[in-house]
């Protein structure tokens, strides 16, 4: 995806004098991603309520977190699968008094949305609905940790096989992730 600071489709937002938002589309232009509101929650970390947009000529809604917020990482806050019309966003997730983030899985065509627990990892796009993990650590771990880590580099997942649940449950996340939260383990 691609960052336009200054070229925020025509989604008649407010931003004169602002510097807390973001916009971003894919590559074939039929996505735009608006952080409206980047909060820092931690050092260096931060969230923003997300509005995804389709028709960059005449725009429409498509999703609007209305509790949630998601992850920003500047030019890594979002991530288009092309091949399976897929927006990837993170979202911070507490858990054993630490932060996790979890891929966000939109399939706004079917109205839909998957959780993935690997954030050290960056999913690249093999097929349609097929994803590989690719390590990337995003925090800093003990040798130990990042060899258990490292055991699911190149790993394959196949997208259709996670539970999607309808795009209306996603504010209330915290809730559906419960069960959700165990290490990953996808072997060849």
């Amino acid at each position: 995806m691609r960052q336009l600071k200054d070229n925020i489709w025509k989604i008649k937002a407010d931003i004169s004098g602002r510097s807390d938002y973001d916009f971003f589309e894919t590559e074939d232009e039929k996505y735009g991603v608006y952080f409206s509101q980047i909060d820092e929650y931690g050092m260096m970390k931060f969230v923003s309520p997300v509005q995804i947009w389709t028709d960059k000529q005449n725009p429409k809604n498509l999703f609007q977190s209305n509790k949630l917020k998601l992850e920003f990482q500047y030019s890594r806050s979002c991530y288009y699968l092309d091949k399976s019309d897929i927006i990837d966003l993170l979202t911070p997730c507490l858990r054993k008094n630490q932060y996790d983030l979890l891929y966000v899985l939109l399939d706004l065509t079917k109205g839909q949305f998957a959780i993935l627990n690997s954030p050290n990892f960056d999913l690249k796009e093999i097929d349609s609905f097929k994803v590989q993990l690719a390590l990337n650590f995003r925090y800093s771990y003990d040798q130990v940790t990042k060899n258990k880590i490292s055991k699911d580099d190149s790993s394959n997942i196949n997208l259709r096989k996670l539970t999607w649940h309808h795009i209306n449950k996603l504010d209330n996340i915290a809730s559906t992730v419960a069960g959700h939260l165990t290490e990953p383990r996808f072997r060849r």
